[in-house]
């Protein structure tokens, strides 16, 4: 805790204030992310869905891709006209 004429003010008390003056939070020291990946096929499988209309004339439609985070295979794929595919309600 910085000291000034016998006065202690904490840390985030200075930080509050400078935020305060300039209504930015302040830059934070992030960690670098840390890449993992499973060490053997089959252990973690990752679904990604994209909408878009990808071919002129041709209507949006969803893709979903199911991929092997290990070796990065594509174990499933397909074009669906919404993205609640397979999904009943």
């Amino acid at each position: 805790m910085p000291t000034t004429e016998g006065v202690m003010v904490h840390r985030a008390t200075v930080h509050r204030l400078l935020r305060g003056e300039t209504g930015n939070p302040l830059p934070r020291h992030r960690h670098p992310a840390r890449r993992f990946e499973m060490r053997a096929f089959g252990e973690l499988w990752q679904m990604d869905t994209t909408v878009g209309a990808w071919l002129e004339g041709y209507r949006r439609v969803c893709m979903v891709v199911i991929l092997d985070d290990y070796s990065r295979a594509v174990l499933a794929a397909g074009f669906f006209l919404s993205g609640q595919a397979g999904l009943t309600g």
